[in-house]
């Protein structure tokens, strides 16, 4: 270990207490520990196929046992990440407060983790630095704890520096992203000061002493907000903090929820297409469209990349897409992206003349602008071209060529799905001249967001105000299509339970009761005249 991290190993007070430790049964006695197990018998939570990690700041030692357990901890795993093999009776103390199997509150814990908190800090929090965006999906894999659940700090940090804010705000973000219980220790001693460290988190749980022996007032980082949240029977916070770890165990079920497998159908023989800037790699979605050029309508189908079949719900990359939102696209240097570029640029990106699959939206436009035939389903897709804003605006004013050179070999099959697209987009326009859209409601943007000279700028975009339109109109009027088809799924829905009613109310009066208020949804749905019969 360096200089650097030694010194910052004398700075991590551990919270060990002087007093001679509560026995087992009374520590547990007053929690009401006994009690749960005895009422609820086999049902009882123990933490099993929960894995933990602890975290320790004693130097040199940080493990509660190395390897395969014996006494206490027979049965259990210690995985090593700092590699040291180092134990110390505190790692030991916290151990069997937490996990140990006559002394512990989740004794089915199997699997530990370890880390020095010095290596923790330096590795995973990366705290002494801050982070590039093109290093975000690195940094994020690096955070990801793997198959742990809770991570217990029975020790702190001790000053208000830059490096311990990042580990404050990083550590934050690591219980969100991943979906984590953070256990973190306040100082014994009740004139202590609140730490200014990872005890001022919003997401974790901050625990302190019932006794009142300990730091407890408002948080002096990102606001006052008051702490400890919980409090245990314990002479020292360093072992009632893994007490709450424990009954956390037991309480855990996060789990991994697969994406969905539907059905899907093959759609690869019908031609489609990307356009976008010419340097996006992440292409989410592709317009397929055919048109006999006659008043016939066009059939649309807008397909979006299906990321329900490459990210599970509720899993690392699922839960990090709903804290960032969206992907940020900057003109000059590395985009923000929203995926892990291996998905969003690869495996999920409609690439050309790669099978992917799509949530695919079918729909007819008419020459009057009207969507009809809406149909939804899971489809097999192959691009066959990414053309750029930049050639298809060039389309629109009359020369092909800049087409035709992105589309190379598939430039025939291209053609006629970009002249559907475009014909689709004019109707589409036409039938939205009288009322607000969203091409009403923004200006053409004059800048565009960018990293120059290494900060956050901007600069002039490039104009395309016509391809972009097209492009805008297909979306909105697949996002109608799906909104209508979703409408007719309720009315079905309704018709379907109100016919239950009314069949009951023929055996009770004899007839059926009029339902004009149906019909009067079913028309608005399917059309004057083309009701069904029950």
């Amino acid at each position: 270990m360096n200089r650097a991290l030694r010194a910052v190993s004398l700075t991590l007070a551990t919270l060990i207490g002087l007093a001679p430790a509560v026995v087992a049964q009374e520590r547990r006695d007053l929690t009401g520990w006994f009690n749960l197990r005895d009422r609820l018998g086999s049902a009882f939570p123990t933490g099993a196929d929960i894995t933990v990690l602890q975290v320790e700041g004693w130097a040199p030692g940080y493990l509660p046992f190395i390897g395969q357990g014996t006494g206490e901890f027979s049965g259990k795993i210690n995985i090593d990440h700092t590699g040291l093999a180092q134990t110390s009776s505190h790692a030991g103390t916290v151990g069997r407060r937490w996990y140990g199997n006559t002394q512990g509150y989740a004794p089915g814990i199997v699997t530990i983790e370890s880390y020095n908190a010095d290596h923790f800090l330096t590795l995973v929090l990366q705290w002494t630095r801050r982070i590039a965006a093109s290093e975000w999906p690195a940094f994020i894999a690096r955070l990801d704890p793997g198959d742990a659940r809770i991570i217990n700090n029975s020790w702190i940090l001790g000053s208000p520096s830059e490096s311990e804010r990042r580990a404050l705000v990083r550590s934050d973000f690591q219980t969100e992203f991943f979906g984590l219980i953070y256990i973190n220790a306040v100082n014994n001693g009740a004139a202590s000061a609140m730490p200014p460290g990872f005890t001022s988190s919003f997401n974790s749980i901050v625990v302190g002493r019932s006794d009142g022996n300990s730091s407890a007032g408002p948080t002096t980082v990102q606001g006052a907000r008051a702490k400890p949240d919980l409090v245990a029977p314990d002479t020292a916070t360093s072992w009632t903090a893994p007490q709450v770890g424990g009954a956390a165990a037991g309480l855990d079920t996060t789990g991994v929820i697969p994406g969905a497998q539907a059905p899907w159908v093959d759609r690869r023989d019908e031609p489609c297409l990307t356009i976008d800037d010419v340097s996006t790699r992440d292409l989410d979605d592709a317009v397929g469209a055919t048109w006999d050029g006659t008043e016939a309508p066009v059939q649309l189908a807008v397909h979006i990349a299906d990321a329900g079949r490459a990210i599970g719900l509720d899993s690392d990359a699922d839960r990090y897409a709903r804290v960032a939102g969206a992907t940020a696209y900057l003109a000059v240097g590395d985009n923000a992206p929203m995926l892990d570029p291996a998905l969003s640029e690869g495996l999920l990106s409609l690439l050309p003349n790669e099978d992917r699959f799509a949530l695919s939206v079918r729909f007819t436009v008419e020459p009057s602008g009207q969507i009809g035939d809406v149909d939804v389903e899971v489809a097999a897709v192959t691009s066959r071209a990414k053309l750029s804003y930049g050639a298809v605006e060039a389309w629109l004013d009359g020369d092909r060529d800049a087409v035709v050179a992105e589309a190379g070999a598939n430039a025939a099959e291209v053609d006629p799905v970009l002249t559907a697209a475009i014909e689709a987009a004019r109707r589409l326009g036409a039938e939205r001249g009288d009322r607000d859209t969203f091409e009403t409601l923004f200006a053409a943007a004059e800048v565009t967001p960018a990293i120059v000279d290494g900060k956050l700028s901007t600069v002039e975009a490039e104009p395309h105000a016509a391809a972009y339109q097209l492009i805008e109109r297909l979306m909105v009027a697949a996002n109608e299509a799906v909104e209508q088809r979703l409408l007719e799924l309720e009315l079905a829905e309704l018709e379907a339970h109100w016919q239950e009613e009314e069949e009951l109310a023929s055996i009770i009066d004899g007839e059926l009761t009029p339902m004009p208020l149906l019909e009067s949804i079913r028309r608005k749905v399917v059309g004057a005249g083309q009701a069904p019969a029950f």
